[in-house]
């Protein structure tokens, strides 16, 4: 029966978005790497705060969501990637501007 309903589901968000789930995961993924960089900021780097973990996550979902929704990939390069990369700097900078108040 479960089956039978994730598959009624996984038919309606293709009838939706007419996305593929390739497509899907791909965008899941996107969001969920989000979260790597200040779990491994936690354990090597001493400066990090909570506060700068949260803004990296923030804006590395602001960059994620739109450009994968909207299928963009500027130069050619994954959105994920490029939301990563604003995510670590975002974690750097935040951490840094913390820690001199």
């Amino acid at each position: 029966m479960r089956v039978v309903v994730v598959a009624l589901l996984a038919l309606g968000v293709w009838l939706a978005a007419q996305r593929t789930v390739v497509e899907l995961l791909l965008l899941y993924y996107n969001g969920v790497t989000q979260f790597a960089p200040g779990v491994v900021a936690t354990f090597i780097w001493r400066r990090v705060t909570a506060w700068s973990v949260a803004a990296g996550i923030v804006i590395g979902l602001a960059v994620a969501i739109p450009l994968a929704a909207l299928n963009i990939s500027p130069w050619g390069v994954n959105p994920g990637f490029l939301a990563l990369a604003a995510n670590v700097a975002t974690l750097i900078a935040v951490s840094l501007c913390q820690s001199v108040l």
